[in-house]
């Protein structure tokens, strides 16, 4: 990985001298996830959605052409199942979700989005990835990619600790979901040549 920046990058940034302190490293990523969300709630407010909202949307139509039940949708967001209860029936009460009886097994209530959520959703991610272009443009594109090996790197971590049970579980819901075809490019990228 190359996270070298020129002398002329660190006076236009004011970079102070890098110190890997843990805790100093990880004020700086809360600071900075701070900081998106803020320049996220006001980008999708313009759509009349919330970040939460966003992932919901994004997850229902990735289950496509089966749908996605309110289960599946809790363990995607990590949230209890009464939490994404309330979330759906909002999204349904705004008309951006449909609840349908599922045909191969009556028991099952399959959510879908309605066609006002895949209008919204469409031109959301048209304007969302520009503006988070944008947002980034400060990085050149190699640095992005070490950027996102390393911030796969600790998921990964952080993913492993929950699992053995030395971290409490991470609550996802108030963040954004990854691109599927980012995230294959971040494994691709982790995974050994040869």
């Amino acid at each position: 990985m190359n996270l070298h920046w020129s002398e002329t990058e660190v006076a236009t940034y004011r970079i102070e001298p890098v110190q890997a302190k843990p805790a100093g490293i990880v004020s700086d990523i809360l600071r900075s996830a701070h900081r998106i969300r803020g320049v996220l709630a006001s980008h999708f407010a313009e759509f009349g959605l919330s970040d939460a909202r966003f992932a919901v949307l994004q997850i229902v139509r990735d289950a496509l052409p089966r749908g996605c039940t309110q289960t599946e949708l809790a363990e995607r967001l990590q949230q209890s199942e009464s939490s994404v209860s309330t979330l759906v029936d909002r999204m349904r009460a705004a008309e951006l979700l449909y609840r349908l009886r599922s045909k191969s097994d009556r028991r099952k209530c399959l959510l879908v989005l309605t066609d006002r959520a895949r209008e919204t959703l469409d031109k959301l991610e048209v304007c969302h990835n520009e503006r988070m272009a944008e947002l980034l443009s400060c990085y050149k594109s190699e640095q992005l990619r070490d950027l996102a090996v390393l911030l796969k790197i600790l998921d990964n971590e952080l993913s492993r600790r929950e699992l053995a049970g030395t971290d409490p579980p991470t609550p996802v819901a108030s963040a954004v979901i990854p691109h599927p075809r980012l995230t294959a490019e971040v494994e691709q990228s982790l995974r050994p040549a040869g």
